[in-house]
């Protein structure tokens, strides 16, 4: 649990004990759902960025690779602008990508505006496979070239 978990529930619990009879909360089925995509997202955030820290095999510092994901995922991922809001030709693009799956999937889902189906699932799953591959061939590759000097 994080830190900013920790100083939020009571908050939230404040706003959920005044307000709670105007915000719509999932059904059971809906937090089932929105928890496994939680799940997954966490999994989606230590690939993504697992796979952009193993640049640091062949740069001396790998903290740029990794804010240039950092920054294409805020984007890619709803965290800039939601991306109902993105222009209709990128939605084929923002709709198969990886990213969405780190914070739009999951909010969809809570809100009941999107469903866990076998598409989304599919998605979800063939990227998870291909981010294990790179990440394998990555991390072979890397350690080849890998160099340690001192104690």
């Amino acid at each position: 649990v994080s830190i900013n978990a920790i100083f939020l529930s009571p908050l939230i619990a404040l706003l959920l004990f005044l307000f709670g009879k105007q915000i719509n909360l999932p059904d059971a089925a809906g937090w089932i759902s929105f928890s496994g995509m939680t799940l997954v997202a966490a999994l989606f955030y230590y690939l993504i960025y697992y796979f952009a820290a193993l640049s640091s095999f062949w740069m001396i510092n790998g903290r740029p690779i990794v804010y240039m994901f950092l920054i294409f995922s805020n984007l890619l991922n709803g965290n800039f602008l939601p991306l109902d809001l993105f222009p209709a030709w990128l939605e084929p693009i923002t709709r198969y990508s990886p990213f969405q799956f780190l914070l739009y999937v999951p909010i969809q889902i809570f809100l009941g505006r999107m469903q866990v189906d076998a598409e989304l699932l599919a998605t979800a799953g063939a990227w998870i496979l291909f981010f294990i591959l790179i990440i394998k061939f990555t991390w072979l590759r890397g350690i080849k070239k890998f160099e340690a000097v001192g104690r």
